[in-house]
């Protein structure tokens, strides 16, 4: 966490209802893990688009849940998002509330310091480095996090991005789901961490044909079956993602690989310029579907236009003998 906190920052238009949404759905197992209630209320439309850095607030917004979540022993964690008006600008307003003993004013004023820890019976409890930076990337983008607790009752952790005047637009194209894919895609998910391959699973539910697989047995399975596209993590004990488009670009050149990171997406390629392959499309962790449904539109776009080799374009095309199906089949419309 802390070797992103120099990355330049890059603002553009995403729908934050979408993003939080996708959050709290990752969180929602560790809650119910714990026994937690986790009450959610999204007051912004879906259509509604804002102008900040998505990565930087999802960064952000993971901390403030999970900490919640971690340092809750019962009771309920809820979260709130609204745009409101401060000084006459617009500002996203996120508010994370856990129930608890509280922390009291003295600590209060300590804990966004770097290490700090509060102590409740004399043993060390709390936030550590997470709620330090946090602060500084809430800073990055014009932001500020600060904190509201009442001893015995709970806390209330809130962020608040101050946005341009014209930061705030709708969007009327509407995003593209998962119902737009083809339920029989043929796709392969390399996913080490067994809760987030758990999430693979259930957010594809309903598609006979992707697998989801824990190692390195994603790469023999794919050279040896007819598969459509793969989403792989990046790192990886054993081959990690960069391993895995190796060893797929030697034998199905024009197959789709994707990369699924929580690194920031700007600074992806930082040290790797030499690299001859490219992933297809890099989506940040976690997984938003209507991303994943965007990705694949775009590989079906990008290949039907010439095919690629990651983002590079090639010469003379030619159809895979496994590949066909998947620019095929992916329409316009959501699929039947």
């Amino acid at each position: 966490m802390a070797s992103t906190i120099g990355h330049s920052v890059t603002k553009e238009f995403f729908h934050p209802a979408r993003l939080i949404g996708q959050l709290i759905q990752v969180q929602k197992y560790a809650a119910d893990k714990k026994g937690l209630d986790l009450a959610t209320d999204i007051a912004i439309a879906e259509q509604i688009q804002i102008y900040s850095c998505e990565f930087r607030i999802k960064q952000i917004v993971s901390n403030l849940l999970s900490n919640a979540i971690k340092y809750t022993s019962k009771g309920t964690v809820s979260i709130s998002v609204r745009i409101s008006v401060s000084n006459g600008h617009p500002a996203l307003q996120v508010r994370v509330e856990v129930t608890g003993t509280g922390i009291s004013k003295d600590q209060q004023k300590y804990i966004f310091r770097q290490y700090y820890r509060i102590r409740e019976n004399s043993r060390a409890t709390g936030f550590g480095l997470g709620l330090y930076i946090s602060k500084l990337l809430a800073e990055q983008i014009d932001g500020k996090i600060t904190v509201r607790s009442t001893p015995g009752r709970g806390s209330t952790f809130s962020l608040q991005v101050r946005l341009a005047k014209d930061g705030i637009k709708i969007d009327h194209s509407g995003p593209k789901s998962i119902s737009y894919i083809p339920k029989d895609i043929r796709m392969v998910i390399i996913e080490d961490n067994k809760i987030n391959s758990f999430y693979m699973s259930q957010l594809n539910e309903g598609f006979g044909n992707v697998r989801v697989f824990l190692n390195s047995d994603a790469v023999d399975f794919t050279l040896a079956n007819p598969v459509d596209l793969i989403l792989t993590d990046l790192h990886m004990p054993g081959p990690d993602g960069w391993d895995a488009l190796r060893m797929v670009r030697k034998e199905r050149e024009f197959l789709p690989v994707l990369a699924l990171t929580s690194e920031n997406r700007d600074s992806f390629y930082t040290g790797r310029e030499d690299t001859e392959d490219r992933f297809d499309r890099v989506l940040s962790k976690p997984l938003v579907s209507t991303e994943l449904a965007e990705a694949v539109l775009s590989c079906r776009q990008s290949r039907a236009a010439g095919l690629t080799k990651g983002w590079k374009r090639v010469k003379n095309p030619r159809v895979e003998k496994f590949g066909s199906s998947l620019y095929d089949g992916i329409s316009q419309q959501p699929a039947k």
